[in-house]
C-alpha cells in the first residue's frame, strides 16, 4: 500500500510540473526533500543579453576578439554594442573598409544577433558615415523583445564645434514618436556612445534633456561608453551606467578608477533588469564605482581637493603677504599629503615643506607667509610667484596598497580689476566710438605661445606690436556685460573651411561661478565653469557680419550678441552677455567674474597649416602658468 501511495504521489508531482510547464521530473521522498523548491527560474518572459564596451580609441589587440569567444560560452540571447568598434580616422575608403572587415570578422563568430550603434571613431566624417550607412543602414533605430523596448541612439550628429555628443532634432522627434507608440512596454533600455547625461558633458545642449523628458513616467535604464572608465549613478530610480572598455585604451588600474575590460550581463525579469559586470578575474555588481566615488577620484587626480587663497593686493608695491593652502578630504578614508612650496625671487616663503594626514570627511589648512627684502611692483598681469607641488596617497580600503596622485599649482600676486558701470550707451556693432576706454593691453611676448602641430614647419616668431597686439575693455549696465577687443594684426588669414581656432580670431573666456570656485586656477574641471566665445573676422573687408563664431558648451544664453569686424589694422570683436547668466551661476545678484582674452594669429596661407601664435592677456587658463585668482573682476 505504501508503494502505491508513493507512486501516486510521484505521478501527481510529475503531473503538476507538466501542467506548470516546468522541467523537473523527480520522485518526492517522504518527509523532507533534498531541494529548496521545484519551481525553476525559467520564466518564458525573462531573457538575458550582453553589452560590449569600447574596442577602440587606442585598441589593445586580441581583447575584443577573445570577448566574442567568451560571449559564445555564455550564450546570451543577443548582444548590443555602445560604439567605437573601429579605429576610424581613415583618409582613404580602402583603409576604412579594411577596418570594418576586421571587426565584422570578429563579430561573425557570434552565435546570436549583434546590434550596432555608432561611436565617434565609427562616424568621424562624411566618408565614415557613408560607409557606416552602407553597411548597417541606420545610425539610430529601435527594436522590441519580450515587451521590452530597446532604443539605439546616435550621439555623433554633432555640428562643428560640439565635441560632447549631439542629437539632431530629427532624431529627438523619432525618439519621442517611438516612446509615444510604445507606452505599454514593461521596460525601456537606451544605448548611446557618449554619456551626454553627465553634467560635465552638457547633456542639455546635446538635446538629451528633451529625450530624458520624454522618458519620464516609464521604467528605463541608460548605457553609454566613450570615457573608458566605468561609472554607475541613479537618477529618479533609473540606472545610468557608463561602461569601461572591451579592448579600448585603458590603464586597467582597477575598480576604484573604473578601469577594466568587461562585458555587461543583463537579465530582464518581472521586477526589472539585473545587471552584473563579467570580467576576466570575476563578477562585479553594477555599483562597482558610483558617481560620488568617480567624482572623488577625479578630484584627487586633478587636484580639486587642494584650494589656495589667491594673493590679491590693492597696493602698488608689496613686501609681505599671507595666504593659506587648504586640503579637503570628502572620502571616509584618510589621505596623506606631502609636498613643497617654492617661491620666485625675491620672495622667501614659509613653510617650504609639508607632510601630514587628513582623516576622512575633514579639512585642514596651512598658513603661508611671503616676505621680501625689496618691494615688489604689482601690475595688472601677474606671473606665477609661488608653486605648490604635492603627492596624495589614498587607499580604497584600509590595509590596501595606497594609490598616489601628484599635482602642482601656481599662485601669483595680482589685483582685483573693477568692471565699470556704463555712463553712456554702447551699441554692439563692431565699432569702438562709443567706448570711453580699452584699458587692458595684451602687452608682453611672454604671454605668446605657438599653436604648432606640424614641427616640420617653422613657426613665425613674434615680430612686435604691428604683428600681433591687443587691447580690451569691460563694462556693464542693468542687463548686460559688455566686452570689446581690438586686435592689431599685420596680415589677416581668414578661411571659412578651417576650424575656428585654426585661423585669425579672438577668444573670450568667462568664468561666472561663485567664490571660492572661480578664485582657483581655471585649468581644472573646466567643463564645469567655462563659457568661451570664439569670434573670427569676415573674409571680406568692411563686413561686420559674423561668418564663424563658436560658442563653447554650455551654450551662451538667449540675448548674447557677438560682432566681429575687420579693420585696416586687424579686427574688432564686441560682445554683450546677459547678466542673468552670472547671477544664475552665482545663485545671487552677480558680484563679479573672471575673464581672459586671447588673440589667434595665423600668417601661413597653406590650407593645412596649423602654425600660429596665441596671445593671451593672463596666462592661458589651460596652460602650465595658470594661477589662482587671475583675471578677477568685481563690481564697483
Amino acid at each position: 500500500m505504501r508503494k502505491i501511495i508513493s507512486l501516486i504521489s510521484a505521478i501527481l508531482i510529475i503531473s503538476t510540473l507538466s501542467q506548470a510547464g516546468e522541467t523537473f521530473v523527480v520522485e518526492k521522498p517522504e518527509g523532507g526533500a533534498p531541494w529548496t523548491s521545484l519551481e525553476a527560474n525559467n520564466k518564458s518572459e525573462n531573457f538575458q543579453f550582453v553589452i560590449v564596451a569600447d574596442r577602440t580609441g587606442g585598441c589593445r589587440n586580441g581583447v575584443f576578439d577573445q570577448a566574442m569567444d567568451k560571449i559564445n560560452l555564455l550564450q546570451p540571447e543577443f548582444v548590443v554594442s555602445i560604439g567605437d568598434l573601429i579605429q576610424g580616422y581613415a583618409k582613404e575608403a580602402t583603409k576604412l573598409k579594411e577596418q570594418h572587415a576586421e571587426i565584422d570578422r570578429m563579430i561573425a563568430k557570434l552565435e546570436m544577433p549583434f546590434f550596432y550603434i555608432p561611436g565617434n571613431h565609427d562616424i568621424v566624417d562624411e566618408l565614415h558615415e557613408e560607409e557606416y550607412r552602407k553597411r548597417y543602414g541606420k545610425t539610430y533605430y529601435h527594436f522590441l523583445y519580450h515587451r521590452t523596448l530597446f532604443l539605439c541612439l546616435n550621439t555623433e550628429e554633432s555640428p562643428q564645434g560640439v565635441e560632447h555628443g549631439y542629437f539632431s532634432p530629427e532624431q529627438i522627434a523619432y525618439v519621442r514618436k517611438v516612446l509615444a507608440d510604445h507606452q505599454e512596454v514593461r521596460w525601456t533600455f537606451v544605448f548611446m556612445h557618449k554619456p551626454v547625461f553627465c553634467s560635465y558633458q552638457h547633456g542639455g545642449h546635446a538635446g538629451w534633456d528633451q529625450i530624458e523628458e520624454a522618458l519620464q513616467g516609464r521604467s528605463y535604464t541608460v548605457f553609454a561608453g566613450h570615457n573608458h572608465d566605468y561609472t554607475w549613478e541613479e537618477k529618479d530610480g533609473n540606472d545610468y551606467i557608463t561602461l569601461a572598455t572591451t579592448g579600448g585604451r585603458n590603464a586597467l588600474r582597477g575598480d576604484a578608477f573604473g578601469e577594466f575590460d568587461h562585458l555587461v550581463w543583463v537579465t530582464m525579469t518581472d521586477d526589472g533588469p539585473r545587471i552584473v559586470n563579467l570580467m576576466l578575474d570575476g563578477i562585479r555588481e553594477k555599483k562597482i564605482r558610483t558617481r560620488q566615488e568617480t567624482n572623488f577620484i577625479y578630484s584627487l587626480e586633478d587636484g580639486r581637493i587642494v584650494e589656495i587663497k589667491p594673493l590679491f593686493t590693492d597696493s602698488v608695491f608689496v613686501d609681505h603677504l599671507e595666504t593659506r593652502l587648504q586640503i579637503a578630504n570628502p572620502s571616509p578614508q584618510k589621505i596623506r599629503i606631502e609636498g613643497s612650496i617654492t617661491a620666485e625671487t625675491p620672495w622667501m616663503v614659509m613653510p617650504t615643506d609639508f607632510d601630514f594626514e587628513i582623516p576622512g570627511n575633514t579639512t585642514q589648512a596651512i598658513p603661508i607667509t611671503l616676505k621680501s627684502d625689496v618691494s615688489y611692483g604689482v601690475g595688472a598681469i601677474a606671473k606665477p610667484t609661488l608653486k605648490f607641488s604635492w603627492e596624495i596617497a589614498w587607499a580604497e580600503d584600509e590595509g590596501q596598497q595606497p594609490y598616489t596622485f601628484k599635482g602642482n599649482r601656481n599662485l601669483g600676486i595680482t589685483r582685483k580689476q573693477v568692471c565699470p558701470r556704463l555712463t553712456n550707451e554702447v551699441v554692439v556693432d563692431g565699432k569702438l566710438d562709443d567706448w570711453t576706454a580699452l584699458p587692458y593691453t595684451l602687452e608682453g611676448p611672454w604671454q605668446i605661445t605657438p599653436k604648432q602641430l606640424y614641427p616640420e614647419e617653422a613657426t613665425k616668431p613674434y615680430l612686435g606690436w604691428n604683428d600681433l597686439l591687443g587691447r580690451f575693455g569691460t563694462a556693464f549696465d542693468d542687463e548686460y556685460l559688455y566686452i570689446a577687443v581690438e586686435a592689431i594684426d599685420d596680415h589677416l588669414l581668414i578661411d571659412s573651411t578651417r576650424m575656428w581656432h585654426w585661423h585669425d580670431g579672438t577668444e573670450i573666456w568667462l568664468d561666472a561661478r561663485p567664490n571660492p570656485s572661480r578664485e582657483q586656477p581655471h585649468g581644472e574641471n573646466r567643463c564645469a565653469w567655462q563659457a568661451v566665445i570664439m569670434a573670427n573676422p569676415p573674409t571680406e573687408p568692411g563686413s561686420r557680419e559674423i561668418e564663424r563664431t563658436y560658442y563653447s558648451l554650455p551654450p551662451m544664453p538667449q540675448g548674447t550678441k557677438v560682432i566681429c569686424a575687420r579693420t585696416e589694422t586687424g579686427h574688432i570683436t564686441e560682445v554683450k552677455i546677459p547678466l542673468a547668466l552670472l547671477s544664475e551661476k552665482q545663485e545671487q545678484p552677480w558680484q563679479g567674474f573672471n575673464l581672459n582674452i586671447a588673440i589667434n594669429d595665423f600668417d601661413y596661407a597653406r590650407k593645412d597649416s596649423r602654425n600660429g601664435l596665441h596671445h593671451s592677456w593672463q596666462p592661458d587658463w589651460n596652460g602650465e602658468k595658470a594661477f589662482a585668482g587671475e583675471g578677477y573682476f568685481t563690481k564697483p
